[in-house]
Order: C-alpha cells, then sequence, then structure tokens
C-alpha cells in the first residue's frame, strides 16, 4: 500500500477499481496462506482530496493506491 502525495492534479473520481482480467484468480491467489500475487493484479486507487481538498496543499492532491502494482 502506497499513500502518495503528488503534485499533478488527475481528473479521477475518488474512487477507482482497476480489475485484473481474472479477478477471481487475483482473489484466490491473495486469500491463500501462501499469498501469491499474480502477474496481473486488481488495483485499487483513492483519490480522496477530489472530494476534500483540506486533505492535500492547493493545486496537489494526495492519493491512496492498494495493490502489489503500486510499488
Amino acid at each position: 500500500m502506497l499513500y502518495l502525495g503528488l503534485d499533478t492534479i488527475y481528473d479521477e473520481p475518488h474512487h477507482t477499481i482497476v480489475f485484473s482480467d481474472d479477478y477471481a484468480r487475483f482473489v484466490k491467489g491473495i486469500t491463500k496462506k501462501t499469498y501469491e500475487l499474480p502477474d496481473d493484479p486488481s488495483i485499487y486507487i483513492q483519490n480522496a482530496s477530489v472530494t476534500d481538498d483540506s486533505l492535500a496543499p492547493k493545486r496537489k492532491i494526495s492519493s491512496l493506491c492498494a495493490g502489489s502494482s503500486c510499488q
């Protein structure tokens, strides 16, 4: 999970989910005891400052990225 402060404003909604091509396999892979991450993960991005501008300085955004591709 990454918490980001960006100096570029992206016109994205508050919540974005990018699903992998095989979402069921992705969920199964991360919930097994081995925690295997697939090559094609699903990613959740939160752009909270789009609805609450107090979360970042003016003309900047704060964002959260959750998923193995956020590294």
